[in-house]
């Protein structure tokens, strides 16, 4: 009989990389979408609570947006029939350092019908 302990073993040792690479990849991926829905649960907090106010300005959007996270860049705020929220946060990545990815753009856009 021959004795393949060794074989295996370098064999482990060539697929642990391919294995770390993948957990890395879903560790990230799923932070993101974790952050992703947190920003939409914040847009969609800030709309339910203004859409039957009256008199409604943009300051009152970005005062909300802002009590929740100030990290939350605002690249669009529409008010007509409905209000829109258009915004970014950049979040750090996590194993994506490895490779140059030192953050992310996460994005969300939500709208709401506005009864005034």
């Amino acid at each position: 009989m021959k004795n393949n302990k060794g074989q295996v073993l370098v064999l482990f040792i060539m697929i642990l990389p391919v294995i770390f690479i993948g957990f890395a990849c879903i560790i990230d991926s799923s932070y993101m979408m974790y952050q992703k829905n947190r920003l939409d649960n914040i847009n969609r907090d800030v709309l339910n609570s203004l859409k039957d106010k009256t008199n409604l300005e943009e300051e009152d959007v970005l005062d909300l947006i802002i009590l929740n996270d100030a990290k939350i860049v605002n690249e669009d705020i529409s008010i007509d029939d409905t209000i829109t929220i258009d915004n970014y946060i950049l979040v750090d990545s996590i194993f994506g350092k490895i490779i140059g990815f030192d953050e992310y753009k996460i994005s969300s856009s939500i709208s709401v019908n506005y009864n005034n």
